[in-house]
């Protein structure tokens, strides 16, 4: 894997922004994978917002908990959709 740290992005307007680019290697249409937010590239969520992480992780194993208290249901209830992963550290 070829990784690129702060590869500049011209913006139409001239400003310029900075992302990590993580390729493989060799020749070849890829598909693309691209996450952006408002928080800083470099730092693991959880790592920064240690708080807000702690509320995710309890809210995504209560949304986990209902969702396989309703497949359970044997057709008497609706199963919720609920795809929450916590995310990878790169």
């Amino acid at each position: 894997m070829i990784v690129e740290k702060d590869v500049p992005i011209l913006m139409a307007d001239g400003v310029v922004l900075r992302a990590n680019v993580f390729r493989p290697e060799g020749i070849g249409p890829f598909p693309v994978i691209m996450s952006l937010g408002i928080y800083s590239k470099d730092i693991h969520f959880a790592d920064g917002y240690a708080p807000q992480w702690g509320v995710l992780t309890r809210l995504t194993r209560a949304w986990r908990r209902r969702a396989a208290a309703a497949a359970g249901c044997a057709g008497k209830c609706q199963t919720p959709s609920v795809s929450c992963r916590m995310a990878s550290r790169w």
